[in-house]
């Protein structure tokens, strides 16, 4: 009996651990136009057909933005950050590369 209640324990200290994302987007590169609102990293979420923009990754994300190969999916939890002339700027929570 006790050896059940062991295995049942471990079980549900791994699924805790998992981050459950809400969105699954495409990185497609740095946003190189020159205009006042432009800059950071464009990236597609939900295949929505809105580019974002956001600035920088958590920290605890592992990617190293500088040497990549663009595009390439993520999966990630994310909120709105704020609108510059049309373009929509997001704020990263958490971010995982698949």
């Amino acid at each position: 009996m006790l050896g059940i209640v062991v295995v049942v324990a471990a079980c549900q200290s791994d699924d805790e651990d998992e981050t459950i994302y809400e969105s699954t987007a495409v990185i497609m590169g740095a946003d190189v136009a020159m205009c006042a609102c432009c800059g950071g990293f464009v990236i597609v979420i939900d295949d929505d057909g809105i580019d974002y923009r956001f600035e920088v990754l958590p920290e605890a994300a592992n990617i190293d933005l500088s040497e990549v190969t663009y595009p390439f999916a993520v999966k990630l939890n994310w909120h709105t950050d704020r609108e510059c002339a049309l373009i929509n700027y997001i704020t990263i929570d958490e971010i995982e590369r698949y």
